[in-house]
């Protein structure tokens, strides 16, 4: 009698355990259903994204979208390199070009590249904008170099250190939609004793080699 008891517990006990871990359950039937809940928390996100462009500048194709380069001891996320350039715009430069011909007795050289850039953004209301906004330390040798953005070649400005002056909106519906810009840099035409203000005496710094400069420009987009 005591076998058959413990026979009986044990079965029953096994019954119960199945029953608590799936609490669905039917008799005299071949169907049952059950379902579980998925959940999730779900975040708002941005993104920046840059390729090379496509538009020439004075016959100098765009810039090849380089890797990451530390400038000031601050690494890029990518980089453009124009090569070789000068204050009296006779240089050719390894991609991009010279925006316009310096004049005689003219006091800079400019020189640019065409950019791609993508913003996008999840999560936000449909009336969402972004507004990006571009800040740059600049060049090691300041005094010479300037670093320019612009929505064209020619219309390119100067990148300040702060603020929010050199900025561009994407609108409503500019999630994913890809831009082409210009960047470049204004070479001054000056001379002096001083190294900060000649090429190439300047001492090397970092990857660059003398005479070699690099600056850091940051990209802050904000939705609003």
């Amino acid at each position: 009698m005591k076998r058959i008891l413990k026979m009986t517990l044990a079965i029953l006990s096994l019954s119960a355990s199945l029953f608590a871990a799936n609490p669905n359950g039917a008799t005299a039937t071949n169907t049952v259903s059950g379902s579980i809940a998925l959940q999730v928390s779900v975040n708002t996100a941005v993104r920046l994204s840059f390729a090379a462009g496509t538009t020439a500048v004075n016959g100098g194709a765009a810039c090849a979208l380089g890797g990451t380069v530390t400038v000031g001891g601050t690494p890029s996320d990518v980089s453009f390199n124009l090569g070789t350039v000068d204050g009296l715009g006779l240089s050719a430069p390894t991609c991009g070009g010279l925006v316009a011909a310096v004049a005689v007795g003219g006091t800079s050289a400019t020189y640019a590249t065409s950019y791609k850039i993508t913003p996008e953004w999840s999560g936000f209301v449909a009336a969402a904008q972004a507004n990006t906004v571009l800040t740059s330390a600049g060049f090691t040798n300041s005094t010479t170099l300037t670093p320019m953005e612009g929505t064209t070649a020619a219309g390119m400005t100067a990148i300040p250190t702060s603020g929010t002056t050199h900025a561009f909106l994407s609108g409503a519906t500019g999630s994913g939609v890809t831009v082409e810009r210009f960047v470049g840099v204004q070479v001054l035409n000056n001379n002096g004793g001083a190294a900060v203000n000649r090429f190439p005496s300047r001492a090397a710094a970092g990857p660059f080699t003398a005479g070699a400069d690099a600056a850091l420009i940051t990209y802050t987009m904000t939705l609003q």
